[in-house]
């Protein structure tokens, strides 16, 4: 609405008089006064510009005699930003404006203390901090810290927050902030500054347990885990290897795992066999090994010679045991004064959330216990016992791995390069305070081919034998032996009735092929044994399984042998392709079925 009307004035004129002598009218001049909300102005009309008043005054008549109507006071406002303008009607139909600075109707916030929060000194420092919080005000808001030395000044950001560092400590300081309102708004708070309480290593379990501390100041440090150095090589590798020692015939005693088949005594031969695995420059042989050693290498030589032709490191593909590999994490404020911790990039490693401390690097350092697992805004996190304190720059963390006594180091044996002819390898683990450990294979045969041989390949979706699986390692093993003999096998189920008559129920064809080894040492043998037991087994590149085990032909004449094993090919024709005789359907349950007609299913 564009007019507010705030006056109204009614000034008598004449008596008219009807041709009636017992009727007349008075007629009254309207004046109106009407202020413009849209051009802040006063819109005036007289008598002439308004339709008269009048009023019946005859016989009987009870119409009212006019009044003025006037309104005093505040006829219309509005916003000039935070100040508020009313024009007010001061009488005589004059309007006036009227300015109030600062105005919450206006959207002016009052200036007030969110929070006054001071720090005391860290452990080992002499000065404090200050953190100012506040609601309201016109910006910009300045601070003033009055206290000890020369006062501190600055500007709040723009949440009205800041942190002033640097302060005294113990003494008290007076906090005042003022915006930029006019006039001005002033707040004022005082605050203390305590001196450093002591700090220290509240563990009794660590080397300095302090009594006297009173929080934790990082600073703990613990003797170092009883270790038992641990060097093993997996049964389920590639190539067999073996931690060959010399026997003193006391204590040290020739046994099948610590000594290689061509070393193997037997009394009364003289002639002992030798037994080179077969290698392709085509096959991967992946080695893993399981230790705690700071460093594993492979080394290629040659066994009739000694000679060294190759070196190559094994990386470190698992860490399960010593300090974990460093993670990167953030520190919050928990309730309580204490910290919590938060992985960037993931949820807590498991590993982690069973640790009982754990040490920080980068901009946290120190060594804390961690006292429990719990929830910050949706996020899991670590409570340390850490006193909360802003850090800055990058944060990791490294703690004790108790998951298992080893680490898992890997590679993939390069070939590349190499003459064709016999090798042996040797893993060799060495650590700053143990001395090497040296794992010898059995020797192997390198050639561009091998001819009537069978390659096996294998992997597991879990840990088995001793292999780390988890890790994605496929072994790959080349044998001689044949794959291609058929062996075909089937199932029938057969009904017979009353009258005894006989009724094929079902009925299934699976195709099985063997594979037949030759001239293989018994360990190989005990291999394949593991090999057929796993979930994912591939021969010639098949995928197959073995509803049998693999066996071996014992000869107690000569120690190599042969074996063979009755494999279902996993694709095409093979394990799960069974079909019910007749028009039923099928289904993938095993099921006892009564059908309308008067006869039974099996399947």
């Amino acid at each position: 609405m564009a007019y507010k009307r705030y006056r109204t004035a009614y000034t008598f004129d004449q008596v008219v008089q009807d041709p009636d002598p017992q009727i007349s009218s008075e007629l009254y001049f309207v004046e109106t006064w009407d202020f413009d909300t849209v051009t802040r102005t006063i819109l005036y009309r007289d008598g002439s510009q308004n339709p008269r008043f009048s009023r019946y005054t005859g016989q009987g008549s009870t119409d009212p005699i006019p009044e003025d109507v006037e309104v005093l006071g505040e006829v219309h406002a509005e916003c000039f930003g935070t100040t508020r303008r009313a024009y007010i009607h001061v009488g005589g139909g004059l309007i006036t404006p009227q300015d109030t600075p600062n105005a919450t109707e206006c959207g002016f916030g009052a200036l007030a203390w969110e929070r006054v929060t001071p720090f005391s000194p860290a452990p080992g420092q002499t000065t404090g901090r200050v953190q100012l919080d506040t609601t309201g005000g016109t910006a910009p808001l300045n601070y003033e810290i009055i206290g000890p030395g020369p006062a501190r000044t600055g500007q709040l950001n723009n949440d009205g927050w800041v942190e002033v560092t640097g302060l005294t400590a113990p003494a008290t300081y007076l906090a005042r902030v003022t915006d930029s309102s006019a006039p001005a708004q002033i707040l004022e708070q005082e605050f203390r500054l305590v001196a450093a309480v002591v700090g220290g290593c509240t563990d009794r379990a660590a080397n300095n347990f302090n009594p006297n501390a009173r929080y934790e100041d990082g600073s703990c440090t613990y003797a170092p885990p009883v270790r038992k150095p641990v060097f093993r090589v997996p049964r389920l590798n590639p190539l067999r290897f073996v931690l060959e020692q010399a026997t003193d015939t006391c204590a040290v005693f020739e046994t099948l795992d610590n000594t290689l088949f061509c070393h193997q005594t037997r009394p009364g031969q003289q002639l002992r066999p030798l037994f080179r695995q077969k290698v392709q420059f085509c096959d991967l042989l992946a080695l893993q090994v399981h230790t705690d050693f700071t460093a594993v290498q492979a080394e290629i030589y040659r066994p009739q010679t000694g000679q060294l032709v190759r070196t190559q490191p094994l990386v470190l593909v698992q860490r399960l045991t010593g300090l974990s590999d460093p993670l990167a994490v953030s520190l919050r404020e928990y309730s309580g004064g204490l910290t919590a911790l938060i992985a960037e990039a993931g949820a807590l490693p498991p590993s982690l959330r069973r640790a009982g401390r754990l040490t920080l690097n980068g901009g946290a350092s120190g060594t804390y216990r961690v006292r429990e697992v719990a929830w910050l805004d949706g996020e899991q996190v670590l409570v340390l016992t850490r006193p909360w304190a802003p850090a800055a720059g990058d944060i990791s963390a490294r703690w004790q791995l108790d998951i298992v006594d080893f680490n898992v180091w890997e590679a993939v044996l390069n070939l590349s390069g190499l003459a064709a002819g016999d090798y042996q390898v040797k893993l060799r683990g060495t650590d700053a305070t143990e001395a090497d450990v040296v794992a010898v294979s059995e020797p192997l045969h390198l050639a561009a081919e091998h001819h009537n041989t069978v390659v096996v390949e294998y992997r597991n979706r879990d840990n088995a034998f001793g292999m780390v699986w988890t890790t994605g390692m496929q072994g790959r093993l080349r044998l001689p032996g044949t794959f291609f003999r058929r062996k075909p096998a089937s199932d029938a189920t057969v009904h017979r009735s009353s009258s005894g008559v006989p009724t094929m129920l079902s009925s299934a064809v699976r195709r099985q092929l063997v594979l037949e080894t030759a001239g293989l040492p018994d360990w190989l043998h005990e291999q394949l044994t593991l090999v057929f037991r796993l979930d994912e087994v591939r021969v010639q590149g098949r995928a197959v399984l073995a509803p049998d085990a693999y066996e071996a032909t014992e000869l107690r004449n000569y120690p190599l042998s042969a074996g063979q094993v009755t494999l279902e090919l996993l694709d095409g024709f093979g394990t799960g392709n069974s079909t019910d005789n007749g028009a039923l359907p099928t289904t993938d349950d095993s099921l006892l079925e009564l059908r309308q007609g008067g006869f039974l299913k099996l399947h």
